[in-house]
């Protein structure tokens, strides 16, 4: 276990007392009924949970107090408010928020922070177990006064706005038809009603990126849109004019719904993805199971053909040097880029982010009108936002001294 959750007695207490909660996966939330107009994210949430536990974990329990984790209101329970703090290897902060006000409101906000150290040669960048300043990973999903108001916001949220940077990670919106750039993800998720988001919070656009999927999903548009390319799909050729009026005839408040849910959830897997595999976390795991591989093939009686170019690539080549002695590739791991920002620039940046949404997020306000000032605060101070956290933490471990913290503006 980390030294900055062993150190002290307390730590250990916390601990024990969250280890039987459960997890953003097996949580459970009341149903919202079937004919409901608000979407549920309840199911975005466990497979983010799913999927980071099995490319990033094991995911640690961050200690927390008990009333801070999960609050309720007094009409019946709601609006409920639950949280969970994770950290790894890979991530010293992994926070799901989920807020269930029932039909009236439903808000599932995720945040991925990069381990700042990613270990191996800092200065080279050579061998790590992942890139340290990788690009945030921010969910927001939101659903408010009972459907009528949908927002989804996803995105890679970048430490530094240089363009070296942001071509790194595949953050730039060049127009230049590269396949792996995030802006194809983003293009390709527009019948969510892709906008231009409102400057009244994304004015000072330093922590997103210009490929941030923002959108306010119109359900009944996209139930129609769906029928439309299903009667297209069975060979329909010509629609009736009144076909859009018909379609949520039949499914009531609730209809498009499901088509919302169905494509955030793509979207959110398309982003996750994204980020994996720009944080390009190579573990002890993987590269056993690797070496495995290369020893098989090593062992295998090539024939004439043996050292020709694969049709699947390099990798399938990767340990067979044949006759000629022709030299090994280097695994992935060694052929990344140095780094851009050191590991006290990208702590430094993670801290900068946190301020930022600490004078902005809307969320807050919410928490003071439903619990009071006291506790909205702490939840802001130890959950949300924890003031200068990402430093102190390299500090605590002594590992200041990596780097020089200019990169960001103050």
């Amino acid at each position: 276990m980390d030294a900055s959750l062993s150190d002290t007695p307390s730590a250990f207490d916390k601990l024990d007392g969250i280890a039987d909660r459960p997890t953003p996966a097996s949580v459970e939330f009341d149903l919202l009924p079937f004919d409901s107009a608000c979407v549920p994210w309840t199911a975005h949430m466990r497979w983010v949970f799913n999927r980071l536990e099995s490319a990033l974990g094991p995911l640690v329990p961050v200690p927390m107090d008990a009333d801070v984790c999960t609050n309720f209101g007094k009409n019946n329970g709601k609006p409920r408010v639950e949280s969970w703090v994770y950290r790894s290897q890979y991530a010293r902060r992994i926070r799901f928020t989920y807020v269930d006000q029932g039909e009236e409101k439903q808000i599932f906000n995720a945040v991925v922070y990069p381990e700042p150290s990613s270990g191996g040669d800092e200065k080279s960048g050579k061998n790590k177990t992942h890139n340290g300043d990788c690009p945030l990973l921010g969910i927001d999903l939101l659903c408010l006064a009972k459907g009528k108001n949908i927002l989804v916001g996803i995105d890679l949220q970048p430490l530094s706005q240089d363009s070296t940077y942001l071509e790194r990670y595949g953050l730039t919106c060049s127009g230049n038809g590269v396949t792996d750039d995030l802006a194809a993800i983003r293009d390709a998720f527009g019948d969510l009603n892709a906008v231009t988001p409102s400057k009244r919070f994304y004015q000072d656009a330093r922590f997103f990126s210009q490929s941030m999927l923002f959108a306010r999903p119109d359900p009944k548009a996209m139930a129609t849109h769906a029928a439309q390319q299903a009667l297209a799909a069975a060979g329909v050729e010509c629609v009736p004019e009144t076909f859009a009026d018909d379609v949520c005839v039949a499914e009531g408040p609730g209809c498009g719904t499901q088509v919302v849910e169905e494509r955030t959830l793509a979207a959110v897997k398309a982003y996750c993805e994204f980020f994996l595999e720009k944080l390009d976390v190579a573990n002890e795991v993987h590269r056993g199971e690797k070496e495995e591989e290369d020893a098989l093939v090593t062992n295998v009686t090539a024939g004439p053909d043996f050292g020709a170019e694969s049709a699947f690539g390099d990798e399938d080549n990767e340990g067979n040097e044949g006759a000629a002695g022709a030299e090994k590739p280097k695994p992935k791991s060694e052929e990344r880029d140095a780094r851009i920002l050191s590991p006290l620039e990208t702590a430094e940046a993670h801290d900068a982010h946190d301020a930022w949404q600490k004078q902005r997020d809307p969320a807050i306000a919410l928490f003071e009108n439903w619990f009071g000032k006291v506790w909205a605060e702490r939840m802001v101070d130890e959950v949300l936002f924890p003031t200068g956290l990402a430093v102190r933490e390299l500090e605590a471990r002594g590992l200041l001294g990596l780097g020089k913290g200019n990169a960001v503006e103050k």
